[in-house]
């Protein structure tokens, strides 16, 4: 077979964060960008060597896959993700990602063998992390903390309530 007549796709599902924050003894079990942060690696005549710090998502890999084919989805598959050809191009596009994780047992101080209980919602700006079992929150300016390393939770700010209504809605 011709590499060149293929799409090929290598990503990963989650980043590995050992440790990097307090209560995380294994990876993903924390819902911090060290755990969620992954990569993408797109081959194919469609796409140029690209590189982007702009939010793209997990869910946004199919759509692009479809789109880089030519092929339209008709909504019968419901797919979450929008394609990432338009980033690719330049343009500029603010998108929302939401993530779920339920820590295994002796993985971190949120265990849950039964269901989601750490859910985070982010944009290239802010990002929002809920620890379910415990009714707590914590926010954090992207841009102005990168390492996740103040949280502004509860200090009254616009922003976090528009994210804890975005996360509500989605939940």
């Amino acid at each position: 077979f011709d590499l060149n007549d293929c799409i090929l796709v290598i990503f990963s599902d989650h980043g590995t964060s050992y440790g990097a924050k307090f209560g995380e003894r294994f990876y993903g079990s924390l819902g911090y960008d060290d755990t969620l942060r992954t990569f993408a690696l797109f081959h194919g005549e469609e796409f140029p060597e690209f590189k982007s710090a702009l939010l793209a998502r997990g869910v946004d890999i199919m759509p692009t896959i479809l789109d880089a084919m030519k092929i339209k989805e008709n909504g019968e598959i419901g797919l979450d993700g929008k394609s990432l050809i338009p980033i690719i191009k330049g343009e500029k596009e603010e998108r929302i990602a939401f993530s779920e994780i339920a820590p295994l047992d002796g993985t971190s101080d949120h265990p849950s063998s039964k269901e989601p209980n750490i859910h985070s919602i982010k944009t290239n700006r802010w990002k929002l992390i809920f620890y379910k079992t415990l009714g707590k929150y914590e926010f954090y300016d992207i841009k102005e903390a990168p390492d996740e390393s103040k949280d502004l939770s509860g200090m009254d700010l616009k922003e976090e309530e528009e994210m804890r209504k975005l996360l509500q809605n989605h939940l």
